[in-house]
């Protein structure tokens, strides 16, 4: 079956444990797929000990326009700060501790 939806993924960066090898994203921590155009209940972690800074991983089955923020502006509005994510493309994002990530269909 074929992803549909809009899939966020919150994590931190961080070592691998090998000096040669740093993994972009190292630990899940939570994920969410929304359906419909929204902002994700879940949000960015605090800071970990032994973690790099939270980043969030996003992929999208349409093109979206995202915001980002403890209260991401509607993305849909032009008048808004926004990122396109294009339909198919992992998008890799540093986040603030307690960020949201908002979406609309571009």
């Amino acid at each position: 079956m074929a992803f549909s939806g809009f899939h966020v993924v919150f994590g931190y960066v961080g070592g691998s444990g090998r000096e040669d090898q740093v993994d972009l994203f190292a630990q899940a921590v939570s994920s969410e797929t929304l359906t419909s155009a929204g902002t994700t209940t879940i949000r960015a972690p605090g800071p970990k000990n032994g973690y790099g800074d939270p980043v969030a991983v996003i992929r999208s089955s349409v093109d979206a326009w995202i915001s980002i923020g403890p209260s991401p502006a509607d993305p849909a509005l032009t008048t808004t700060t926004r990122e396109l994510v294009p339909a198919g493309v992992r998008v890799d994002r540093f986040v603030d501790p307690g960020d949201y990530i908002r979406w609309a269909a571009a």
